[in-house]
């Protein structure tokens, strides 16, 4: 039988630091991983730029953990105007999702996944 974890375990387990992969869980508190490209890195990064020119004052962050009931998204790139930030240092993801959120689309993404992603989003604020 398998034990499912919470993200705050997940985050903390040092088996899981350093893995080439962006790790979510799903509805299930399965740990799902896909493997993360340079060109989809280097495409973070020309978005999280934008954004830091675009909105000075907001809070601009990459990969960042959502929580959803029962599971945790990753946005690729996600931004927050000044009264919205929480306490960073002692969260493990956000219980609210962030007025902007931008997934990178890459060939491992299926039109279903990004669907949820969008939904999940939507419902977390």
């Amino acid at each position: 039988m398998s034990h499912a974890m919470t993200w705050e375990q997940i985050c903390d387990d040092p088996n899981l630091r350093d893995l080439p992969y962006k790790i979510e869980q799903d509805r299930f508190g399965r740990i799902v991983m896909s493997p993360v490209k340079p060109r989809h890195g280097g495409h973070q990064v020309v978005i999280a730029r934008q954004l830091c020119f675009l909105l000075p004052d907001w809070a601009i962050i990459v990969e960042c953990a959502i929580g959803a009931p029962e599971r945790v998204k990753a946005a690729d790139v996600a931004a927050m105007p000044p009264g919205r930030c929480p306490a960073w240092a002692d969260i493990s993801h956000l219980p609210l999702a962030p007025d902007i959120c931008v997934e990178v689309l890459s060939s491992s993404n299926s039109p279903e996944e990004m669907e949820e992603k969008r939904r999940l989003h939507a419902e977390r604020g």
